[in-house]
């Protein structure tokens, strides 16, 4: 955390989050003065759905109206805390998070805008085929003479019909991209074990190849034996053709064994180059690595080296670089301080690659 950073903090943002806790009272208030209504009236229902009902007559609209009343009332009384916080989440972040990253040399915010192209994106390697981008959050910044963006976003793809469109979601986190001082000669791609969508693996032949599984199940329980034979033979030439049409053109990626145990079980290393493979993934950078996936809290980080940049993509479920909660007070602002965490990680693995410093390999 820099000089700057604490001395702004104390002049300029802390003076705004005093500001914000009074509000955040003041909204917390009215969500448990509706939250408190609502609940009166949920068990007046309860209690008094009989005499009601006698009182109505036989009236099926009225007698209606009062049956879907209990459930409509729970599903207000779960969602008003969702709808409070959501709202104060967008307002915090609106009037702060212009003024904290003015505190950070070079950083720009932006929300809803895309910084990454979708053939940047798929040159990486790191995700499997989509067609739609959605970014939330988004930042670029330079530290140590090295511009880097990083956006929470989230990649699907999505298939439209005549009367509906399924979307299949791809990756939901954040990209990290910053240039590379050293010439990547062959991709090297690094991805947790867990992780499927890799390597433009495209998800509308996983999912045909399901659906052709299936009819030949059904095919051969109708005692249609000999049509499955046909179609499964059909099926095979048809990804073989498919498999070698993908891959004439592709590097060989291998696996890279390497001699870190520990960092072997959590993630896997491909490079068609075993030497450059092993230059770039070291020691101290499996440990920075695994710093990625303990500040933004998961298990599911990857990277890729390539066209001599650095970009990595971290799977996440939890929103990413909030300031604030409605529940949370602001005399102890954790939720910056994790923001801060995000920011560091990043310039810490900048740092790491010293990309102030334009060596080659």
């Amino acid at each position: 955390m820099t000089e700057k950073f604490v001395k702004d903090f104390q002049t300029k943002i802390y003076p705004i989050l005093c500001e914000l806790e009074t509000l955040r009272k003041k909204e917390l208030n009215k969500l448990i003065s509706a939250e408190f209504i609502c609940a009166v009236l949920i068990v007046c229902d309860f209690l008094f759905k009989d005499e009601l009902a006698n009182l109505l007559g036989k009236d099926s609209f009225l007698l209606t109206f009062i049956a879907l009343m209990f459930p409509f009332l729970i599903g207000i009384f779960i969602f008003l805390p969702v709808h409070f916080n959501c709202g104060f989440k967008s307002l915090i972040k609106k009037n702060c998070m212009p003024k904290i990253v003015k505190s950070f040399s070079n950083l720009e915010w932006q929300r809803g805008t895309s910084i990454f192209k979708e053939q940047e994106l798929a040159k990486s390697r790191l995700f499997s085929s989509f067609n739609t981008i959605s970014i939330d959050d988004s930042f670029k910044g330079r530290y140590k003479n090295t511009d880097f963006k990083m956006a929470e976003a989230t990649l699907s793809e999505v298939t439209k019909g005549r009367r509906s469109q399924s979307i299949n979601i791809i990756f939901n986190g954040i990209v990290i991209s910053f240039p590379s001082n050293k010439t990547i000669k062959a991709q090297t791609i690094i991805t947790s074990r867990n992780d499927f969508y890799i390597n433009n693996y495209p998800t509308w032949l996983i999912s045909g190849a399901g659906f052709y599984i299936l009819y030949l199940i059904l095919c051969f329980i109708g005692g249609r034996a000999k049509d499955a034979i046909y179609l499964l033979i059909a099926l095979s030439i048809f990804l073989l053709i498919l498999f070698f049409c993908t891959k004439k053109n592709s590097p060989k990626y291998e696996e890279v064994k390497l001699e870190d145990s520990v960092f072997a079980k959590r993630f896997k290393v491909y490079s068609p180059d075993q030497v450059e493979a092993r230059y770039l993934v070291t020691t101290a950078f499996m440990e920075r690595l695994a710093n990625l996936n303990t500040v933004f809290g998961t298990d599911k980080t990857k990277c890729s080296f390539y066209d001599d940049r650095i970009m990595f993509a971290i799977h996440t479920k939890r929103d990413l670089f909030e300031l604030g909660s409605l529940f949370t007070s602001f005399k102890t602002p954790k939720q910056i301080e994790t923001f801060l965490k995000e920011i560091e990680a990043v310039t810490n693995m900048i740092d790491y690659f010293k990309l102030d410093e334009k060596t080659k390999l």
